[in-house]
């Protein structure tokens, strides 16, 4: 994911010098959240506008799909399994 940002050529690296200097990445990702069947991460990226905000936020989970699709990375889906029964009553009123 912070790969995919940092790609991306609306990024803004909005680091300070001593952040630069200390190898701080651009983009910071975290795991933020253990679920049940799945994990949360986030990447916090900047754009110089509420626009560019926008276009890079689409353009980097497209990225990111294809990525994960690249690198078998797959997407949880919860899995449903559906019981359809018939009432006994109404098979008797016809």
């Amino acid at each position: 994911m912070q790969e995919e940002c940092e790609r991306h050529s609306l990024i803004l690296d909005n680091r300070t010098e001593l952040e630069v200097e200390e190898g701080n990445p651009i983009v910071k990702t975290a795991l933020t959240q253990l679920n049940e069947f799945s994990m949360t991460i986030q990447a916090w990226a900047w754009g110089r506008s509420f626009d560019e905000v926008f276009q890079l936020k689409i353009a980097v989970l497209e990225s990111i799909k294809k990525r994960f699709d690249k690198e078998g990375i797959e997407i949880p889906f919860p899995y449903r399994t559906i019981v359809m029964k018939q009432d006994m009553n109404s098979q008797f009123k016809k």
